[in-house]
């Protein structure tokens, strides 16, 4: 009897963790999605903003730093 219990606690524990970390990759991964989502809607200015700036700082190391 005393063995059963101990195999029913280790099932009991090791289903609540199955369970526990299914719920934490969705909640991550819908958490990923909204912030996905969010980033999408910033508006088309700051994007072509950072891609100037990549461009300028591609354009600098290459002509002076590997030059």
């Amino acid at each position: 009897m005393r063995v059963f219990l101990w195999r029913a606690l280790f099932v009991w524990v090791g289903g609540g963790i199955v369970v526990w970390r299914i719920v934490v990759i969705v909640f991550m991964t819908s958490a990923r999605r909204e912030r996905a989502k969010h980033r999408n809607k910033k508006d088309d200015a700051d994007s072509q903003d950072h891609d100037k700036r990549r461009r300028n700082y591609y354009d600098f190391k290459h002509t002076f730093l590997l030059s």
